[in-house]
């Protein structure tokens, strides 16, 4: 938030506060999704090397809970575990998705 506040002072508050919390919360969606991404992918990077440290632990029990409903509706192929790939996909989709949806709302305001 206090980079889109400095943003709003420095272009003379010419657009609306509006504007800028609709940029804040915007921002934190991305950053929640671009971290998850980041995680799945060290996630599935671990379990392929078969490390088990306690950092691979927390990042493990961070990532189960998307991964559930995934790993229900895709079943194993060949062994492996799809649901990280599935989920990758997802994520970006959902990515993509919300920059669509906040340069609309940025350019409703």
């Amino acid at each position: 938030m206090g980079q889109f506040s400095a943003l709003w002072v420095l272009f003379d508050s010419r657009s609306s506060f509006a504007a800028v919390l609709v940029l804040a919360v915007f921002g934190v969606v991305r950053l929640v999704l671009s971290g998850l991404t980041g995680l799945l992918i060290i996630y599935s990077i671990l379990s392929w090397v078969g490390n088990r440290t306690p950092i691979s632990d927390v990042i493990e029990r961070l990532c189960a809970p998307p991964l559930q409903p995934i790993r229900r509706l895709v079943p194993l192929v060949g062994g492996m575990d799809l649901s990280p790939l599935v989920l990758l996909v997802l994520l970006q989709v959902l990515t993509i998705m919300v920059g669509g949806l906040q340069a609309q709302i940025l350019h409703a305001l």
